[in-house]
């Protein structure tokens, strides 16, 4: 039987949609990324999420970069957003367990 995963709480805010600049269709793939959020402490603040920020890792060495596409596309407030999870880096991640790697390295087991 696999460990379950215990999701963060979400905050007791109404939802809204994000309102990061949207690229439209006739811009090229170029503007949307350079567009694009680096770093996470900004995602956060731009998903209305600024009070988790001492959940997450925010060193230098982990690269964000997330286009406005991908933020709008995000529930505004919802720390457990399943496109949020695929690019947030948590402190969780970097525990220490025995037997497996240390990083953000995916184990299937």
């Amino acid at each position: 039987m696999s460990p379950s995963i215990e999701l963060l709480p979400t905050p007791d805010k109404p939802h809204k949609k994000t309102s990061v600049q949207t690229i439209t269709p006739d811009n090229d793939w170029k503007k949307e990324l350079a567009a694009a959020t680096t770093s996470v402490s900004v995602l956060l603040a731009q998903l209305g999420l600024e009070q988790l920020l001492n959940k997450v890792d925010t060193r230098p060495d982990f690269r964000c970069l997330v286009t406005p596409g991908f933020i709008n596309k995000m529930e505004f407030g919802n720390i457990n957003d399943p496109l949020l999870l695929q690019i947030l880096p948590l402190n969780e991640e970097m525990m220490h367990l025995p037997k497996y790697m240390v990083g953000r390295t995916l184990l299937v087991t």
